[in-house]
């Protein structure tokens, strides 16, 4: 995840936001579908799934195709090609600059980086329901912290990862069980 913000940020020409959202859980609402070719004459007709089975040995994989369909087929994201968790998409700036648009996506965490991340959430939030109070600059992500850091001598902000808040509970965890 840090190598694609960092190399984002690294243009101080492309002001860029950040978004983390985090997805309701992916079965517990209904969603639209776009309905594949197994699906007979309903081929690309829309859909909702209003109920999923919970247990499913392949309910990870159904997950992660469903929303690699959004991304690739409705957003037009693409995958990088060295972690498929990390999708771009090519954008212009109001000024007409060229850059990339990213979306890091680790099972229901999504962060959207962009000049406008709020148009990509608001994209995201046709096909999914997002929680509400997780929409905000990020401040972690996979259980670590991440902030924003300036470097010395540098102009721009980069991004700095850590572990304290995983210590930190990990420490009152381990003394509530020694009381």
């Amino acid at each position: 995840m840090l190598p694609a913000l960092k190399i984002l940020e690294e243009d101080e020409d492309v002001p860029v936001g950040y978004q983390l959202i985090e997805l309701m859980t992916a079965f517990d609402v209904k969603m639209n579908l776009t309905l594949k070719k197994e699906f007979g004459e309903y081929t690309r007709k829309k859909a909702i799934l209003v109920k999923a089975v919970y247990g499913l040995k392949s309910l990870g994989f159904t997950w992660k195709s469903l929303c690699t369909d959004v991304l690739k087929e409705q957003l037009e994201f693409q995958p990088c090609r060295r972690d498929i968790n990390v999708w771009h998409h090519p954008c212009k700036r109001k000024d007409g600059l060229k850059y990339y648009e990213y979306i890091l996506v680790y099972t229901d965490d999504v962060i959207t980086i962009s000049e406008n991340p709020k148009a990509i959430m608001d994209k995201l939030n046709n096909f999914f329901v997002l929680k509400p109070d997780s929409i905000k600059e990020p401040t972690t992500y996979l259980g670590a912290t991440i902030w924003k850091h300036k470097l010395d001598g540098d102009d721009y902000f980069t991004w700095a990862i850590g572990s304290e808040a995983y210590l930190q509970e990990s420490l009152r965890s381990k003394l509530r069980q020694c009381n």
